[in-house]
């Protein structure tokens, strides 16, 4: 899962994974990346499935919030992932 942060919203705030579903693996800040202009992309991820079960699980809702340093909340962005269909070799 891919976020992206704009420079002004990156200089202002952290993201934090506030929620995942509840059968999912909690997944990591795998990469950070600037992006041109100050903003920024971060890459959240699980380690790897091995069945179509488990990669079952990582559907649902994952919520992520915005916090200021003094820990103020700035609102948060709600992912929801299908996972209907899906490849698996």
């Amino acid at each position: 899962l891919d976020v992206v942060q704009t420079a002004a919203a990156a200089a202002q705030v952290d993201l934090y994974l506030e929620q995942a579903p509840a059968e999912a693996p909690s997944p990591r800040l795998l990469h950070a990346a600037a992006l041109p202009g100050g903003g920024r992309c971060l890459t959240l991820a699980t380690g790897l499935v091995h069945t179509p079960a488990a990669a079952a699980r990582l559907a649902g809702t994952y919520v992520l919030g915005q916090r200021s340093g003094d820990g103020a909340e700035h609102g948060s962005c709600h992912v929801t992932l299908g996972l209907t269909e899906f490849e698996f070799e």
